[in-house]
């Protein structure tokens, strides 16, 4: 995350309501339910309708892996059944903790990672909750939070346990055009939340570049949103996935933009990016470049 140049964003175009929903991955754990929350949250903040979605695999008679039945998978009402009474649990859960929000619910069979990937596409923002492994340490690269972050669309958000409820917006700034669309992602949500943002620059070169590059950056959005409340913060370090993840502990959001290319699931997230979604310690924000 070092000082590189400068790719403007626009702005303009960002005043005024996101114009889609917010997307929640359901399913009965405490980190989803912990997610939805958040999601709900957002929702509300940005004006925008939530909208729920549990997908659910079902069983080939109870014998074996969804994969040994092809197209031939046998559905079992018990299945459905309990996917429609956990989605329909969360939806009262939410509408009576954020009275006047608008929530939808729908639930879905097939791979969760495949099916919440290709809806994201649809949605502003996509929530979902840590990977199972995260009440021990890590998760793996391969979970479904970790593979929706990589393969999602639009902005990826991963709930992971800590932070702070009321804390700024983080976002990491570096120049480039994955960095700037983070910066835009995360100026509106501190605006709709209204807490402070803090951008940092994890620097190894001279402090001047990263002080200036933060200035540059901002200063099209405060000229914008004059109520912006900013604190800019150059970090020097030579590990900024380890600056941002011990910074984001004070964050109630953190936002990075996603600097990975097509291949290996770690490269298609970037290394902050990834070590975020594994390590952070506070909710945060993958922004994907349309």
């Amino acid at each position: 995350m070092g000082p590189y140049h400068l790719c403007q964003a626009d702005p303009g175009r960002h005043r005024g309501g996101m114009g889609k929903h917010v997307l929640a991955g359901v399913c009965d754990s405490d980190g989803s339910r912990a997610a939805a929350a958040f999601a709900a949250r957002l929702a509300h903040a940005n004006g925008a309708p939530l909208q729920l979605l549990h997908v659910y695999e079902e069983p080939f008679l109870g014998y074996g892996p969804r994969v040994l039945a092809g197209t031939y998978t046998i559905a079992e009402p018990q299945a459905q059944a309990q996917a429609l009474a956990l989605i329909a649990q969360e939806t009262r859960r939410l509408a009576f903790t954020f009275p006047g929000l608008t929530v939808m619910a729908q639930i879905r069979e097939g791979d969760a990672a495949r099916v919440l990937s290709v809806e994201s596409r649809k949605a502003a923002i996509t929530v979902l909750g840590p990977a199972a492994a995260r009440q021990g340490h890590g998760a793996s690269p391969h979970s479904i939070p970790a593979t929706v972050a990589a393969h999602g669309h639009h902005a990826v958000v991963i709930v992971n346990p800590g932070g702070q409820e009321h804390g700024p917006v983080l976002v990491g700034v570096d120049g480039t055009r994955p960095g700037q669309a983070a910066v835009g992602f995360a100026v509106r949500q501190a605006l709709a939340l209204d807490v402070p943002l803090v951008a940092i620059n994890v620097y190894a070169g001279p402090a001047t570049e990263a002080e200036e590059l933060l200035r540059m950056s901002l200063l099209p959005w405060e000229t914008v949103h004059p109520q912006l409340r900013t604190v800019l913060r150059p970090i020097h370090s030579a590990s900024p996935e380890y600056a941002m993840a011990d910074e984001s502990q004070h964050a109630s959001l953190t936002v990075v933009g996603s600097h990975g290319h097509a291949g290996y699931l770690a490269l298609l997230l970037g290394s902050v990016s990834q070590h975020l979604v594994r390590e952070g310690t506070s909710p945060v924000a993958i922004v994907h470049v349309p």
